[in-house]
């Protein structure tokens, strides 16, 4: 995606001229998908002005619900790069230490 179909979608949209970045997460699980597309968007479009939307879903509501929490363990956010932990998620404290949650400040759309 951050090589290959972004690079391309951007050349197309100085041409194209399209509105807004629409993408779509089927299926979307637990939410890693879409947080994933999230930061990709964020980071790889941050210099072309392009607003983008992503939408998540799921065929169960209480996943979706658990998507929308944004909340994961330790040892599934161990596996991003440490940049990309810092700048788009929040390490929980107290009661929720083991825990990050996705700081849906850090991405604009």
């Amino acid at each position: 995606m951050r090589e290959r179909v972004l690079p391309e979608m951007i050349e197309r949209n100085r041409v194209e001229r399209w509105p807004r970045f629409y993408a779509w997460s089927a299926a979307c699980s637990s939410g890693e998908e879409p947080y994933s597309l999230a930061v990709t968007l964020s980071e790889g479009l941050k210099n072309s002005n392009w607003p983008w939307h992503i939408e998540a879903t799921d065929i169960s509501n209480r996943i979706l619900e658990k998507a929308h929490a944004a909340i994961y363990r330790d040892e599934v956010v161990a596996r991003l790069p440490a940049p990309t932990v810092k700048a788009h998620f929040q390490r929980g404290i107290g009661p929720q230490e083991g825990n990050y949650r996705f700081a849906r400040n850090c991405v604009t759309a």
